[in-house]
């Protein structure tokens, strides 16, 4: 963001793996941190992590993504700060192995992973003021599964890898969704999907059954989060993001890698359709 004096950087997942690591990559321009974290703990020990690495300005806002309530408060939280926003990272995620359902009535992953950065992120579009150069990164992969329209909480059965992807497909439509809409009607906001490929996390460990097993005897042959932090960490900083990087989703090499369904344009109404009634009673 080149010799701006302040950017104000929202990141949801930022305490540990691949947020933490993006967050320490920084360059040393200042900037403002804002976590979006459920651990408050684990959040402040981040930040002072990145305060004392960058000589930067970081903050925590409560905000479990599982709980819709608990968004639509955070989200008041940055309204209220009354902070032009420049950065919104939505890298949170979790991966369950059975079906657990939220006090909102949502499957636990398809709040998490998809509800809740679409709730932040509709917030920020309409509510939020922008700063200089505003984007969206969404932390997503290419994921070939369609999620089904009628049964997004799986409520007609439940595996847990189709559950997870399904989920992480939905963000995904939801990206191509914006980058499309936000391209059409000349937005100031841009929108990059970022792939940070199979490392080392939480998230990969909490597979079951086979997968969990194959992912066990392969752990220690995979990279940790450090290089893909590393490229997140300079998707969050490179100015001008749209023109240097004008596709819709990027590995960690910073090749642009095709995202399927991402031009299924009816998909992705119906889904931003379906995402609107379910989120109604907690956007701003």
């Amino acid at each position: 963001m080149g010799n701006k004096k302040m950017s104000t950087i929202i990141m949801s997942g930022g305490t540990s793996g691949l947020g933490r690591q993006a967050l320490l990559a920084l360059s040393s321009n200042p900037v403002h941190v804002i976590l979006l974290a459920r651990n408050e703990e684990r959040a402040a020990a981040v930040r002072q992590e990145v305060e004392q690495a960058h000589q930067t300005k970081g903050s925590v806002i409560p905000c479990d993504m599982s709980s819709m309530s608990s968004v639509h408060d955070a989200l008041l939280c940055i309204v209220n700060q009354a902070e032009p926003i420049d950065v919104l990272v939505n890298n949170a995620a979790i991966n369950t192995p059975e079906r657990q359902v939220t006090a909102d009535g949502f499957e636990t992953m398809f709040a998490t992973n998809f509800l809740a950065p679409f709730i932040i992120t509709q917030g920020f579009l309409k509510a939020v003021g922008y700063g200089n150069d505003p984007r969206i990164i969404n932390v997503g992969g290419p994921i070939k599964r369609k999620p089904d329209i009628d049964d997004l909480n799986s409520r007609q059965g439940f595996a847990q890898m189709a559950a997870f992807e399904s989920s992480k497909a939905a963000l995904g439509l939801y990206t191509a969704y914006l980058h499309r809409t936000l391209q059409e009607e000349n937005s100031s906001v841009s929108i990059t999907g970022f792939y940070p490929g199979i490392m080392r996390s939480n998230l990969s460990s909490g597979f079951k059954g086979l997968i969990g097993i194959g992912e066990r005897l392969i752990r220690h042959t995979l990279p940790g989060p450090e290089e893909s932090g590393r490229f997140l960490a300079k998707l969050i900083t490179t100015p001008n993001l749209s023109s240097q990087y004008p596709g819709l989703m990027y590995n960690n090499n910073g090749q642009e890698i095709d995202v399927p369904n991402a031009d299924d344009y009816a998909l992705q109404e119906a889904l931003i359709r379906r995402a609107n009634d379910m989120a109604a009673p907690w956007m701003l």
